[in-house]
């Protein structure tokens, strides 16, 4: 019910990297600024970039986006004008920009262009402006070409009084009644003064678009005759800006007042149909088939702080499923509470599909509680893919597709089923009732598990690498096998699946006490495992190549693995022999492994190296937010864990394209970060330095990698951080982490992209 505007998606995903681009530089520039506001040059850029970025929107047409980034620029001009250099904060604007930047990508995905959701970013900004109060009609952008229904009706009162003095009696009644009304708002009989004038006026107006005007206003104030809206400031402060309305009618302007239209028209958008007339303009808007912009804001914040409440819970749940299946059965306890919670509490959204759903999978919890044995591989998984269900019902609640009763249908019967012990004969998306945008989300769902169950997988080898006596913690690893091979079993990727098996056979070698393992096949274990977690991320977006990734790294394993399944339609990557080496020393991490024995496709390999980049970008935005946030509030752990998080993913995204030192400079971070908190250390500026330092190394080995296809890395930065990782320097690094970091020799890594030999991926020392 929200900007009509036919959308060209084809243009925004042409121009949405180019505004990301800016839109992060003017990010940084901004960060640069507020530490040193002398520095006009970084202001100066950042209102040139957002500049640019509003040109941009504003041909795309998008209304919404454009009114936001508008403000942007305006409070940008207002920092370059002011003498007195404001103490800036960023948050507002970080939030802008992560706002514009998320719709856009939801607009490609095939979400409404629904400009409302931009508003807490555009109140944020326009209250740094000075100006509170702000209205959620400011981002309300219907179609403004809807006609008034023609009536006959006629064109003056009395045909020997002009249009304008006719218009100028009406006034006189209007303010009269208006004025009484606003003395009390409980006096309905000059609401209907106020009507009955809006109504004449509509009749005398000699243009298509006051008329217009005039039949909405008459809406407006027909939902308040008969309580459709609920009456406060922002209610009455419209109803006097249509009284400022009929004062233009004396002169002889014709436009009528396009924010104050699309302001009334919000309003009965979130109006209860009370009479015919509301119902009219529903209709003729084509709103009669929406339901939640209709809710008053009181009631929309509380339905939002249920569903925030019932997500927490649901994610309880998950973690208590998790537990349960890996062996801790008193987790059921925690499962049967949180369950409760959740029929409590979906009662209150009255959505009776999510309620059945949700009481199945009570009654199932209750089953198992009192009889375990019925317990097997495939209850796990559908009682998995259930609750999968509700999270996703929860995450994207007012954007529910028509076809989740079905679905919520067929997972329950399926849930039953297994415990009745049917077999069942088809995947949950397969039976023709859900649509390719719910299958991609449960697709995601069921990646995002696959690839949390990995990075455990992950940390307990990164260990073990370094120390080769932790042997007797790789046996905990194989329930998180199983878990993950169950789904790609059921999704049918049976070439991850084996691949996955494969390195779960490695796992099981290394973790005998007697074992000397090669360092070929430390590599094949960590591309494996990397290629498996691409394999499982590429499934979000459709990632047409993710099937190559795979094969890349089945072809180290040689002939055994590739017999074990049947090959796929496409043609895989030959297979390359690999070269047997010593055995490495217990202290050899993963990330010190080369790959130079792997000669993949070329496209491939391109591939690669453009996600790693691509994500590294993001990934880097990140860190630099949060290093900020910390300097803020040196007590933000928060933040400072999600700097950890955000090593750990350059760590696997490097070692997947063969940049292993980059891989283990990541890795070394982590575990500095990880440590700090595990010892609730304060965050010191030292580290925050360090971490500055290695972020800002970071960059540049990007865009080194992007523009020559190599980097050089500072030898001793990775001794420094080895050493910090270790332990052996933590108390140095609150008085000289950065100065340790810089010093050194260098070592090279090349990323060479080779198009007509083949890609080829190099480590050299």
């Amino acid at each position: 019910m929200n900007d009509k505007t036919d959308l060209n998606i084809e243009s925004i995903v042409w121009v949405k990297n180019e505004i990301d681009r800016a839109l992060e530089l003017v990010r940084q520039q901004l960060g640069i600024y507020s530490r040193n506001p002398n520095d006009t040059t970084q202001i100066k850029s950042c209102r040139e970039q957002i500049h640019q970025v509003n040109g941009v929107i504003e041909m795309l047409g998008l209304n919404g986006v454009a009114t936001v980034s508008r403000q942007m620029e305006k409070l940008i001009n207002v920092l370059m004008g002011s003498d007195r250099k404001p103490d800036l904060k960023l948050d507002f604007f970080n939030r802008a920009i992560s706002a514009l930047s998320h719709y856009l990508d939801e607009l490609i995905n095939g979400a409404d262009n629904n400009p409302l959701q931009l508003f807490p970013a555009y109140q944020d900004l326009m209250q740094a402006h000075g100006v509170h109060g702000v209205s959620e009609g400011t981002l309300f952008f219907p179609d403004l070409s809807v006609q008034a229904p023609l009536r006959d009706e006629l064109t003056s009162l009395d045909p020997s009084v002009s249009v304008e003095v006719d218009a100028k009696n009406e006034r006189a009644k209007f303010q009269l009644s208006l004025l009484k009304w606003l003395r009390d708002i409980t006096d309905k009989d000059s609401l209907q003064q106020m009507l009955d004038v809006v109504e004449c006026l509509g009749k005398i107006s000699t243009s298509i678009e006051q008329k217009t005007f005039w039949w909405v206003s008459m809406g407006f104030i027909n939902s308040l005759l008969n309580e459709g809206l609920a009456i406060d400031l922002p209610i009455r402060r419209l109803c006097a800006r249509v009284e400022q309305e009929i004062r233009r009618l004396d002169s002889a302007t014709v436009a009528v007042d396009e924010q104050l239209m699309r302001e009334l028209l919000f309003k009965i958008s979130l109006s209860k149909i009370v009479s015919e007339q509301i119902r009219e303009i529903f209709g003729a808007y084509g709103w009669h088939e929406q339901t939640s912009p209709s809710m008053q804001p009181v009631e929309k914040e509380k339905l939002e702080a249920i569903l925030e409440e019932m997500r927490a819970t649901i994610t309880d749940a998950k973690g208590a499923w998790i537990k349960y299946n890996n062996g801790q059965k008193n987790s059921m306890s925690l499962l049967l509470s949180c369950i409760r919670k959740l029929k409590e509490l979906v009662v209150q959204i009255k959505h009776q599909p999510l309620e059945k759903l949700i009481t199945v999978i009570g009654g199932i919890s209750a089953h198992l509680n009192i009889q375990p044995q019925v317990m097997n591989e495939t209850l796990a998984l559908e009682f998995g893919i259930a609750l999968l269900l509700v999270e996703s019902a929860l995450d994207n609640f007012n954007k529910l597709p028509s076809e989740f009763t079905r679905q919520a249908e067929v997972t329950s019967t399926r849930l039953r089923s297994v415990v009745q012990g049917k077999q069942l004969s088809t995947l949950l998306w397969l039976d023709g009732s859900s649509s390719k945008a719910q299958e991609m989300e449960l697709m995601a769902q069921l990646s995002h598990e696959c690839c949390a169950n990995l990075k455990q997988v992950e940390e307990v080898l990164d260990g073990f690498f370094r120390d080769s006596t932790k042997s007797y913690e790789l046996p905990m690893l194989f329930p998180l096998f199983k878990q993950i091979s169950g789904i790609l079993v059921m999704l049918e990727f049976e070439r991850s699946n084996a691949l996955l098996v494969a390195c779960r056979n490695l796992v099981e070698e290394f973790s005998r006490s007697d074992c000397e393992y090669k360092q070929s096949e430390q590599v094949r274990l960590a591309e494996g495992l990397s290629s498996i977690g691409f394999f499982l991320a590429g499934l979000k977006y459709e990632q047409h190549d993710r099937d190559h990734i795979v094969e890349a790294a089945i072809s180290q394993f040689g002939s055994d693995i590739v017999a074990a399944v049947p090959l796929p339609i496409y043609e895989p990557v030959p297979t390359v022999s690999v070269t047997s080496t010593p055995p490495v020393s217990s202290d050899t991490s993963i990330a010190e492994a080369t790959s130079r024995e792997v000669n993949p496709e070329t496209e491939t390999q391109e591939t690669l190296l453009e996600i790693f980049l691509e994500e590294a970008a993001e990934v880097l935005s990140s860190i630099e937010t949060h290093i900020q946030a910390c300097r803020d509030n040196p007590s933000d752990r928060k933040s400072l864990a999600i700097m950890s998080q955000e090593f750990h993913t350059l760590k696997g995204s490097a070692r997947m394209v063969g940049l292993l030192k980059i891989a283990e400079v990541a890795w070394n971070m982590e575990q500095i970060m990880s440590r700090w908190l595990s010892e609730v250390k304060p965050v010191t500026s030292e580290l925050l330095d360090l971490i500055e330092n290695v972020h800002q190394e970071f960059r540049g080995w990007c865009a080194s990698l992007k523009e020559h296809g190599e980097a050089q890395i500072k030898k001793d930065g990775l001794t420094t951080t080895e050493r910090l990782e270790s332990g052996t320097e933590a108390e140095e690094v609150e008085v000289k982490a950065e100065t340790n970091a810089k010093a050194g020799a260098e070592v090279e890594v090349k990323a060479e992209i080779n198009v007509g030999a083949g890609a080829e991926v190099e480590v050299k020392a």
